[in-house]
């Protein structure tokens, strides 16, 4: 399930980064 986690990492810090770019 390291897979899932390091999806769910990387949407995270996408979201992220997107939000500060605003």
């Amino acid at each position: 399930m390291m897979a899932v986690s390091g999806l769910i990492l990387f949407v995270l810090a996408l979201f992220t980064y997107l939000s500060f770019r605003n």
